[in-house]
């Protein structure tokens, strides 16, 4: 196995590798219901998150996947398939998008569960690279206090 490649030098480069692959999975769930409407909306608005405010993003779904850590880094798929995400939604998403998000959550259940291994662990590495990236980019805002 390879090792994996250097964390980005700077909080710049974090957070546009973040949104990079926040994109690429977002695309990649358009792919999957490309006459969704809904779907096409969510991945335009992440786009547009992106662009306009880089740290929206991160800010957003990076305490989620530090939230679910030892679930993510355990590989626990059970538990992310399983889990209603009901008290996360009402805890800590805007009342805008809550009923975006929950739309959404079951289409991404819905397409996982259609996946083949190794594609699953494709999508896996690209949340521990997320999580990864979440945790440098605190690392790096802690070390210039």
């Amino acid at each position: 196995m390879a090792a994996p490649p250097p964390p980005p030098a700077d909080n710049v480069a974090i957070v546009e590798e973040f949104n990079r692959r926040i994109r690429l999975l977002a695309r990649s769930l358009a792919e999957q219901y490309p006459s969704d409407a809904t779907i096409a909306r969510a991945q335009k608005r992440i786009g547009l998150a992106a662009d306009v405010e880089p740290l929206a993003v991160l800010n957003t779904v990076g305490p989620y996947l530090y939230r679910y850590r030892e679930q993510i880094l355990a590989g626990d798929e059970a538990f992310f398939i399983e889990n209603t995400y009901d008290a996360e939604l009402r805890e800590g998403v805007a009342a805008d998008r809550v009923s975006l998000a929950a739309y959404i959550i079951p289409k991404v259940k819905e397409a996982w569960a259609g996946k083949a291994a190794a594609v699953k662990a494709g999508y896996k590495d690209t949340v521990v690279a997320l999580l990864d990236l979440y945790l440098d980019f605190l690392a790096h805002a802690f070390d210039r206090r």
